[in-house]
């Protein structure tokens, strides 16, 4: 599998964990993930990114 711009994987749980703070920042907070939003990602869903994060991200 290619592994995607700053070699970042999401395509586990474990992965995406690791990587909360990144994606958080990246796709909530600076809004620049996705890459020149591609996928058209709305701003109500950026919410539900940021409540995601600030209830653990779901790390258990």
């Amino acid at each position: 599998m290619p592994v995607p711009g700053k070699g970042v994987l999401l395509d586990s749980k474990e992965h995406i964990a690791q990587h909360a703070q990144q994606i958080y920042q990246q796709a909530v907070v600076q809004k620049t993930m996705p890459l020149g939003n591609m996928t058209n990602i709305t701003d109500e869903e950026r919410a539900i990114l940021g409540k995601w994060f600030e209830a653990g991200a779901g790390v258990n």
